[in-house]
């Protein structure tokens, strides 16, 4: 998961397992958002997408999401997968689910 401050991207730790799955002992993580902050959680598919020459576009995310910050969130989630399509080819190796929130009042 990522939490977009401004042009800050803070990358959050996973505290609980992928949704729809049963908890385990660890705590649930907690996180403070201001006014226009963008919370971003998507599935593996979207960091593993990998261009020809071997890199994963996990390490280049926030050059993706950064200049999409402002726009509505439904553009922000289509424009990661978007991303993840282009960097790897048109062919993702993985099932994508990416889900944007922003904290608007």
């Amino acid at each position: 998961p990522l939490l977009l401050r401004g042009r800050t991207v803070d990358r959050l730790e996973r505290t609980r397992p992928v949704l729809g799955l049963p908890a385990d002992d660890a705590p649930p993580g907690e996180v403070t958002m201001g006014v226009g902050d963008l919370l971003l959680v998507f599935t593996d598919g979207i960091d593993d997408a990998r261009a020809e020459g071997g890199d994963f576009l996990g390490d280049q995310i926030d050059s993706v999401v950064v200049p999409r910050r402002d726009e509505p969130v439904a553009d922000v989630a289509d424009g990661l997968v978007d991303a993840a399509l282009q960097h790897a080819g048109g062919r993702l190796p993985d099932d994508v689910l990416v889900f944007v929130l922003r904290r608007t009042g």
